[in-house]
């Protein structure tokens, strides 16, 4: 599927027949971002059916994924005409603005995978109606992300983006405080946040985007676009088996000190176990019971853990904005120029 994916985009980016393009299509440097990313994909995909370290296939492949990103990055800063042009690092509003949309991206994302499988899983959930709890965020962003273009110019964009920040980290805590245990509302609990997060979904691109193109030509703006949406994909491929690994591990982390904490010496495991047997579930039934009980118990406190997290991410990211230089209050562009920069920005959504 990896060969697949970068046939079809050196189909896409490389326009064969253009008589328009006057610069060469940098070949090597796609070949050796493609090997450096299915290496690296494949690892993070793998690595917890591989324990990680203990695979020797593994860890060769990651070895050699970070030589050819290395060669990459040292091919792209010597070519002319470089795939993506990694010397707009150099800026300090680009790169602290590309990264921090990567890294929340990254972060949203990789908590959206979470939480649709884990709302399946614990709580039961039916496909569509864990699909329904995202519908704010289909309904929400793109109004939101059109009011913050009318407005974007009349504030820091850097305030815009601390605002939209600690929002994120406020929807994380809320996560965090659902109450998964079946004592509350299971269904609107989630959907009310999820409103939430759609407001947030809507702030997160203009005013990044405006941040990482100040002061940038217009051609370079261009190739900024180009170099902050890869980065922010990038972003989403790695956020699901990073997120989903910290979930296992804290999982992981919780059943222990749940098994360690029950002893049949206690008085509340006691209890369960009397009203178990009272149930018709008796000798291993009862501690196969037990241990889904305890197996789901620590799957919501994992689940919580992650979106806690989170959380200090986003509170991370709204801390380091203010890294970056000034940007606005500015006065109001022509048509022309808005039409463009709505252009960009439309372009950095794109999937």
């Amino acid at each position: 599927m990896s060969l697949l994916a970068a046939a079809l985009a050196w189909a896409l980016l490389y326009d064969w027949q253009s008589p328009q393009r006057k610069t060469p299509f940098d070949s090597v440097g796609f070949l050796l971002l493609a090997a450096a990313l299915i290496c690296l994909q494949t690892v993070l995909n793998q690595g917890q059916d591989a324990d990680w370290f203990n695979s020797t296939g593994l860890m060769g492949m990651l070895m050699v994924g970070l030589l050819m990103l290395a060669y990459f990055i040292v091919w792209e800063l010597a070519e002319r005409s470089p795939l993506l042009d990694l010397r707009l690092f150099a800026r300090r509003n680009f790169a602290i603005g590309s990264l921090m949309l990567s890294v929340s991206f990254m972060i949203m994302y990789g908590l959206l995978s979470v939480l649709l499988v884990r709302l399946q899983v614990v709580a039961g959930y039916t496909s569509f109606l864990a699909g329904s709890v995202l519908l704010p965020l289909i309904f929400l962003s793109k109004p939101m992300a059109s009011l913050v273009h009318r407005v974007i110019h009349r504030f820091d964009a850097r305030l815009l983006v601390c605002v939209n920040m600690l929002l994120f980290a406020g929807y994380c805590y809320w996560i965090s405080r659902y109450d998964f245990f079946g004592r509350g509302g299971w269904f609107t609990q989630p959907l009310w946040a999820q409103v939430l997060e759609g407001f947030c979904l809507g702030g997160l691109f203009v005013p990044l985007t405006t941040l990482f193109l100040f002061g940038l030509t217009p051609r370079r703006q261009i190739q900024a676009v180009e170099l902050g949406g890869t980065l922010r994909v990038l972003g989403g491929s790695v956020a699901s088996p990073l997120f989903g690994l910290f979930w296992e591990r804290r999982s992981a982390f919780h059943q222990s000190r749940l098994i360690e904490s029950f002893s049949r010496y206690d008085g509340f495991a006691g209890d369960i176990t009397a009203r178990l047997q009272a149930a018709g579930l008796h000798d291993q039934l009862a501690t196969t019971k037990l241990a889904a009980i305890a197996n789901q118990h620590a799957a919501i406190l994992g689940l919580d853990d992650t979106f806690r997290l989170a959380a200090w991410l986003f509170m991370g990211l709204a801390a380091t904005v203010w890294l970056a230089r000034p940007v606005g209050p500015t006065p109001p562009v022509s048509g022309k120029e808005e039409q463009r920069q709505a252009a960009l920005e439309d372009l950095m959504e794109e999937p």
